[in-house]
């Protein structure tokens, strides 16, 4: 039952980080495409916005990582108990 939870998790936040990479992409090609029309205040806060979307994203690679790292384990024990 844990693994099943943990699986259920590891398939929400690798969802939620090819969501955030895309949003990252399309704010980028949204500002590219508008470039004429963007203030200098405006690309300021296209790319601190880029930015903190970015490091969401590096935050939830590192957790899908020990989300992965803590599946391997409780497959681990459980394959340790069913040889018992």
């Amino acid at each position: 039952m844990i693994s099943i939870a943990i699986l259920k998790s590891i398939k929400i936040s690798r969802n939620i980080l090819y969501i955030n990479l895309i949003y990252c992409c399309l704010s980028i090609l949204l500002a590219i495409h508008h470039i004429q029309v963007i203030t200098n205040l405006g690309w300021v806060y296209i790319i601190i916005e880029i930015l903190i979307v970015f490091m969401l994203a590096m935050i939830e690679i590192h957790a899908l990582k020990e989300k992965r790292e803590q599946l391997q384990e409780t497959m681990k024990k459980l394959e340790a108990e069913t040889k018992k």
